[in-house]
């Protein structure tokens, strides 16, 4: 059966982004030229002109759409939990924690890329307008303030104990950032092992039981 012609076109522009974002990570974004994208993704430069008017927006879809998925993925998990009372904000910094890390790991190339705009020189940043800026911080925003809601919320319940609840959303989140640093994969831990492991020491972090 022939693929609908927008559902084809949706397809390539998912591999457009996903091979971008390969690059990016790889070689750096000044480096990376429109040419070395359309090469790896399989189409012409004017190809990759008709997904994409300029190198500039591609890297603000990929830096955006990643945003948007994390954020996504992390509110899911975290509205999905139900627990009763003062379980509640463990089990929700649980979920936020996994997803998170599970993320960064499912996400490789995205991630990487997210840390060298974010953590790194800024030259992704600076390449991006002011107005493409300000809505990939909109987007750091919900997630880091669903995670402070939650410790918070733990406090409040007489389950955390912690005195800088912004200090501490900004130690679980750059912990979660940092293992495509470390991860391997195949390796002795499985994402799964690792999303446990991140879980529990943000619990620990915050001084709840990681039972």
């Amino acid at each position: 059966m022939t693929a609908h012609p927008r559902a084809a076109r949706e397809n390539l522009t998912a591999t457009i982004r996903r091979e971008a974002a390969f690059l990016f990570a790889e070689r750096g974004y000044e480096p990376t030229t429109m040419q070395d994208i359309a090469a790896r993704v399989g189409v012409t430069a004017a190809g990759l002109y008709y997904y994409f008017p300029s190198k500039q927006s591609l890297l603000f879809d990929v830096l955006e759409s990643s945003l948007e998925a994390v954020v996504a993925t992390v509110e899911n998990a975290v509205n999905g939990q139900h627990e009763n009372g003062a379980a509640l904000p463990i089990a929700q910094l649980r979920a936020f924690t996994r997803s998170h890390v599970g993320f960064q790991i499912d996400k490789v190339e995205e991630s990487a890329v997210y840390g060298a705009a974010f953590y790194g020189s800024h030259h992704m940043l600076n390449a991006l307008s002011d107005d493409q800026r300000e809505r990939l911080r909109e987007l750091q925003h919900r997630s880091f303030d669903l995670l402070r809601r939650i410790l918070r919320d733990g406090v409040a319940a007489g389950v955390f104990s912690i005195a800088e609840p912004t200090a501490t959303a900004s130690a679980i989140i750059g912990m979660g950032e940092y293992v495509p640093a470390w991860f391997r994969p195949g390796g002795r831990l499985t994402p799964d092992d690792v999303g446990t492991l991140c879980a529990d020491l943000a619990v620990r972090m915050v001084g709840a039981s990681s039972e």
